[in-house]
């Protein structure tokens, strides 16, 4: 599955997928299910999942990028502190949120 997936462009990658979701048929069972609920099924068998209230707002989170961009870090506490980028070894620099 990872091969097929890694490679979206390829013109077999389709029929390759859908031959590793035959396979097998717990594997069959399980996204037929999907495909029709949406949800896998221990959520709707046990009818207890219910989705988060909201409509799902991004929160905000200060980012720090290496300056060679090629590395990105996002500070999930206000007591953490950025890290080293771990390519070049550079401190990270925070980048101001884009404005509205």
């Amino acid at each position: 599955m990872a091969q097929a997936l890694a490679r979206p462009g390829d013109v077999g990658t389709v029929e390759r997928i859908l031959l590793v979701l035959q396979s097998e048929p717990e594997l069959r069972t399980w996204t037929a299910h999907f495909l029709e609920s949406g949800n896998p099924p221990r959520y709707t068998e046990r009818g207890d999942y219910q989705p988060l209230p909201g409509s799902g707002e991004a929160v905000p989170a200060t980012r720090y990028s290496c300056p060679d961009r090629d590395f990105a870090w996002y500070r999930a506490f206000l007591d953490e502190s950025p890290p080293r980028c771990p390519t070049h070894g550079h401190p990270l620099v925070r980048e101001d949120p884009p404005s509205c």
